[in-house]
């Protein structure tokens, strides 16, 4: 639970609604599957987070496909009664009912108290869970210094003596750079840091061929400065300019990258350990996008963050959290691994991350079914069973894999 005073505020606010007759119970769950109120006394309420937001995402995402319009509200009938949920924006609310509940009472209650809850500003607060983070500084500054009566032959240069070539090649220099970016990366290493890269250097790219940091004069009849339309910054604007801005980048989604196409394993132990880590980097990676597909980046996000086992393996999950995309922090991981003997590293990272895609796995089975889960993992599954398939059985991962996991694992 959050916050008491939050608490209390929720439950003055469905007071009308506990109140009525046939109504067993409401909870109140936050957009990644946290409860902020609940007077539900079954023994799984925790499981009701996820859920809601499964069922609401899985709803909204229906009538979006068939455009019946917004969605207002998701009523669910069993034999023995009801459950009601209603969006919240940033969170949800569902009301359980028995057979002795007047129905249509109950959803006019809970709408009027869905909309003075989605109102406060502690749910208006709650936080989108977008990751920000600023552009990395330029290695190295550019600045073009073009003469006033160049040479017909004569080309133009930078500062630091890079040349300026034609536009069509810098268009081809651009497009290169970004293709390089992509595979410069080694493919096992394929994850969340891949995904970055190819952001930042998208970005760097971009910022290297249209800023510049010193007054530029246009010479006469010089073609290239014309259809580049370079403009130099005034004096004036140049005084005004803050010395650093930090600008914003969201991260793009969450998408599998490519993997090598066969692999073997290495007889250096520190070449073995990081094959071990990256095989189980593209397992978790892969549910993690599973998990997204089914009930969103955020409530993914909650659930796995609120599935890892903390206690089991504290070494190697010390200040690992999941990231805004719903995938772990492996570059942390990484790091505690070396702290590792390593002698022991092997044979410890396989043990842990057993455990790890153990829990993991069981709750994702508990919250949505084992078979909806595994078909939304299949196509990651058999990508990276047909290029770690064979060192995964030589390594004994997929002997110890959990056994729901282990059934896509097949040529």
């Amino acid at each position: 639970m959050k916050d008491s005073e939050l608490k209390s505020k929720l439950e003055k606010a469905l007071a009308s609604v506990n109140n009525i007759t046939g109504v067993d119970g409401t909870l109140v769950v936050d957009n990644q599957g946290e409860i902020l109120y609940s007077n539900i006394s079954y023994k799984d309420v925790d499981l009701f987070g996820s859920m809601a937001n499964i069922i609401s995402s899985s709803s909204e995402k229906l009538l979006d496909l068939s455009k019946e319009g917004q969605i207002e509200r998701v009523l669910v009938e069993s034999v023995r009664g009801k459950a009601l949920f209603l969006s919240l924006i940033k969170a949800h609310l569902v009301v359980l009912t028995n057979i002795k509940a007047n129905i249509g009472m109950v959803i006019l209650s809970s709408k009027k108290s869905a909309n003075f809850i989605k109102e406060m500003k502690e749910i208006r607060d709650i936080p989108d869970y977008v990751e920000v983070e600023p552009i990395p500084e330029p290695v190295a500054e550019i600045k073009v210094d073009l003469k006033a009566e160049p040479e017909p032959s004569e080309e133009l240069k930078l500062e630091e003596e890079i040349t300026v070539p034609p536009v069509k090649e810098v268009e081809r220099e651009i497009i290169e750079a970004r293709n390089e970016s992509k595979v410069s990366k080694s493919p096992s290493r394929a994850t969340a840091d891949y995904l970055k890269d190819q952001t930042d250097t998208e970005i760097l790219a971009s910022q290297k061929s249209f800023e510049s940091s010193e007054e530029i004069k246009k010479p006469p009849e010089i073609d290239v400065v014309e259809k580049l339309d370079i403009k130099g910054p005034s004096k004036e604007s140049e005084d005004l300019k803050p010395p650093k801005m930090e600008i914003p980048v969201i991260k793009p989604p969450l998408s599998f990258p490519p993997l090598p196409e066969s692999v073997s394993i290495p007889e250096n132990l520190e070449e073995k350990s990081r094959l071990i880590t990256d095989i189980y980097e593209s397992v978790l990676l892969a549910m993690s996008i599973g998990a997204s597909k089914i009930m969103g980046t955020a409530p993914a996000r909650g659930m796995l963050k609120n599935s890892i086992p903390y206690e089991d393996c504290p070494e190697l999950l010390d200040d690992v959290d999941v990231r805004s995309n719903s995938a772990l922090q492996f570059d942390v991981i990484r790091e505690n691994l070396e702290k590792f003997p390593l002698e022991e590293r092997t044979e410890k990272t396989i043990d842990d991350f057993t455990i790890i895609i153990s829990a993991i796995t069981d709750k994702y089975g508990r919250v949505m079914g084992y078979d909806a889960f595994r078909g939304m993992i299949r196509p990651e599954f058999k990508k990276i069973y047909d290029s770690f398939g064979p060192a995964m059985e030589e390594l004994g991962i997929k002997e110890k894999i959990h056994p729901e996991l282990r059934k896509l694992l097949v040529s």
